[in-house]
């Protein structure tokens, strides 16, 4: 390893991203606390807000920093804020704490959250650094104290953040949230970030939001940011509900959200109050297999390879072969089912064997799932019982970019076509009556994307398209005693299956007409 990757391993496992100084200074410009007030910086790095806060006029700081090299600045003790027991409150506390997730931590930092109980009570391993230093902040801060920090945004969304989003809930609110999506913030770094102000005990009934649409350029100073957040999107939100989901948007998006969900629940009688149908009710959902090492499973089958060969291998479509509805691409995989010496497979399965040898050490070192992992079987064919039914199925990128896109990918697959694991997989459940050529018309629909784009697990402008996430979508199920529905989801159908066979988007044209039908609006 060259010196280079030492310092960006080193910098990953510390979440060491410095905030640029004209962040610094807009940050400062937001705390409503007093020059006298006494101020935290929990993770001070090289001490840019440090900078910034004695320029405007703050002098009673004290800062923590684990990394002994960074520290500038005689008012920063070389410890860790997890670590540490302060004996008094702050009026303010900012920075940008380190995010760095469990598996590229430390084993020092692991063992440092594992003894400790707020992490213990809170939080676990599926979720990030930064967690345990907003809940702690929050905990240090006096009543009525203002807590300012910086980080990603995924965290107002992800399941694994629930005990977090209740704690903030349960003691303060929120007074400001500014979201950049994925406006450039660190160097080299390409997550969507949030500045947010909090105060303790506070009991606002609006948060004033401040969020670009789209990714834009800044340039490196304070008035430069000004003026551009003076052409952002302004707007306020009521503050969040403790057991609802967090949503930051306007309250047209916010209508255009509460609309879908209102008109998928209005036709089922069997449900409770403010519960909807998903795509859970409906679908069978399954992540890709995971083959460990794609390049050496891929394949271009010709005359020279055994029907045993053949046998043995499968068509798999690959992400960036999705479209709405249909398949560009398919990519021939081996796939050896069955128990072989190594004998028998030179054998057996010859071609295979060629090729599948190059990549022999690299296959080794995959993960193994703690299991004895011969180098010529898949490291994980996780539901590949479910994917070998007879039945069709549709396809979804499990992660979809959506910064400069208006729509998704779900498209439909015959039986006998597989996921990897950049795929996940949907086929209808036995009981679902609506066909699946509805279903995925339905998931490429305008308002499904506006929805998930505000509802759904979104990392750094990513789409999250696992099981879960998927599940959680709400579906609009079609009431049969109603003809004109029937009569909808019937053209819906005939209207997807003419596209699959002719690829003429003519027959796409009407689609949003039914479903306006449906109630369900661009």
């Amino acid at each position: 390893m060259n010196r280079d990757e030492n310092s960006s391993q080193h910098q990953i496992a510390r979440g060491q991203y410095f905030t640029p100084r004209y962040i610094a200074d807009y940050m400062v410009g937001m705390l409503e606390s007093s020059r006298e007030s006494l101020i935290l910086e929990p993770s001070s790095g090289e001490g840019v807000f440090i900078d910034a806060l004695q320029a405007q006029g703050f002098n009673r700081i004290m800062a923590y920093e684990i990394d002994r090299s960074l520290i500038k600045h005689s008012c920063v003790k070389n410890e860790s804020f997890v670590s540490v027991q302060p004996n008094f409150q702050f009026d303010a506390i900012i920075g940008n704490p380190p995010y760095v997730r469990w598996k590229n931590m430390l084993p020092e930092s692991k063992v440092e959250l594992n003894d400790n109980p707020i992490w213990r009570a809170n939080f676990n391993g599926l979720c990030d650094y930064f967690y345990i230093f907003i809940l702690k902040s929050i905990k240090l801060l006096r009543h009525g104290g203002e807590l300012v920090f910086i980080c990603p945004d995924y965290w107002i969304s992800t399941k694994h953040a629930t005990n977090l989003r209740k704690f903030m809930l349960k003691n303060g609110c929120f007074s400001n949230i500014i979201r950049f999506h994925e406006t450039a913030i660190f160097d080299g770094v390409n997550s969507s970030f949030m500045i947010f102000r909090y105060i303790k005990g506070g009991c606002l009934e609006h948060i004033d939001v401040i969020q670009f649409p789209k990714k834009r350029n800044l340039k490196k100073d304070t008035s430069s940011l000004n003026e551009i957040l003076g052409h952002a999107e302004k707007f306020s939100l009521p503050q969040f509900l403790i057991d609802s989901a967090w949503t930051v948007a306007n309250k047209h998006s916010l209508h255009q959200v509460s609309l879908l969900e209102k008109i998928c629940s209005r036709n089922d009688e069997n449900l409770v109050a403010d519960r909807y149908p998903t795509v859970g009710d409906v679908c069978d959902i399954g992540n890709g297999m995971v083959s460990g090492l794609d390049k050496a499973f891929q394949t271009q089958l010709n005359d020279q390879y055994t029907s045993e060969e053949i046998f043995s291998s499968i068509n798999v479509a690959k992400a960036k072969h999705l479209e709405p509805y249909r398949i560009t691409r398919l990519t021939d995989y081996i796939f050896i089912r069955g128990t072989y010496s190594e004998n028998e497979l030179k054998i057996r399965f010859p071609n295979f064997y060629k090729s599948l040898l190059p990549y022999r050490i690299q296959l080794d070192r995959r993960y193994n799932y703690n299991r004895n992992l011969p180098y010529w079987e898949w490291a994980f064919p996780r539901n590949y019982q479910m994917f070998r039914s007879a039945s069709k199925r549709i396809l979804v990128p499990c992660k979809e970019r959506i910064t400069n896109k208006d729509h998704f990918r779900f498209a439909i697959a015959e039986s006998g076509i597989y996921p990897t694991q950049d795929v996940t997989a949907l086929f209808k459940k036995q009981h679902t009556q609506e066909s699946l050529e509805y279903i995925a018309a339905y998931l490429n629909h305008p308002a499904v994307f506006h929805w998930v784009r505000h509802k759904g697990v979104i990392k750094g402008g990513i789409v999250e398209f696992s099981e879960k996430p998927l599940s959680s979508i709400p579906f609009r199920k079609i009431n049969w005693n109603i003809p004109d529905e029937v009569q909808a989801h019937h053209a819906i159908t005939c209207g997807v299956n003419n596209y699959m066979q002719t690829g003429d988007k003519f027959y796409l044209n009407h689609l949003e007409a039914l479903f306006a039908k449906l109630g369900i609006e661009k």
